[in-house]
């Protein structure tokens, strides 16, 4: 069997990590790397987000297991926005909770379905297919300053502004009128 990528697996503990861990054993039972937190922690003499970085640095790709504590979970927010910041491979695959749920980072991808009563095995044989494709890493950028270390993120911030400037394209308009119409029928 051909050598498979390295995957980091981002979840939260609180959705369903029963599910995770048989997800990381089928991935190492097709040959791939997978790593997560609860397994293969080598050593907690560095801290938690050193290590966490220093794996997101060394993997090919990202899967984020999505469900509600995983999307109001801080620490994988900070996983993903990482990932996305380090031109990272990320494939979102729902376990529990509603597509609708989903970040708008990842809603507009392709995101497997893992939920009930969808048959585990076909969930996976898709997330399979989509492993297949190499990742291919963003090429370098030339002339773009670095972000300042005080700069701070604000998605919500973002979205009010995206909204704003695009209301009155995306809102419909109604006109009214006060008088009375009449419709007549013209015969032929």
């Amino acid at each position: 069997m051909a050598e498979r990528s390295d995957i980091f697996l981002s979840y939260a503990w609180r959705d369903d990590q029963p599910f995770v861990q048989r997800l990381y054993r089928d991935l190492r039972a097709d040959g791939y790397h997978p790593w997560m937190d609860k397994t293969d922690m080598p050593s907690r003499g560095r801290s938690l987000p050193r290590e966490v970085i220093g794996k997101l640095d060394e993997c090919d790709r990202i899967i984020a297991v999505m469900g509600p504590a995983a999307i109001k979970s801080e620490a994988c927010q900070a996983e993903r926005e990482y990932a996305f910041g380090k031109g990272k491979v990320l494939t979102a695959v729902l376990r529990l909770g509603e597509y609708k749920a989903l970040p708008p980072e990842l809603a507009k991808f392709f995101v497997p379905d893992f939920r009930e009563p969808r048959p585990y095995k076909a969930a996976l044989d898709e997330l399979l297919r989509v492993l297949q494709d190499k990742p291919v890493p963003p090429g370098p950028l030339f002339d773009v300053p670095a972000a300042p270390p005080h700069l701070q993120h604000r998605p919500e911030e973002l979205r009010l502004l995206r909204e704003a400037i695009t209301a009155a394209e995306l809102r419909p308009v109604a006109i009214t009128s006060t008088g009375t119409w009449q419709c007549t029928a013209w015969a032929a």
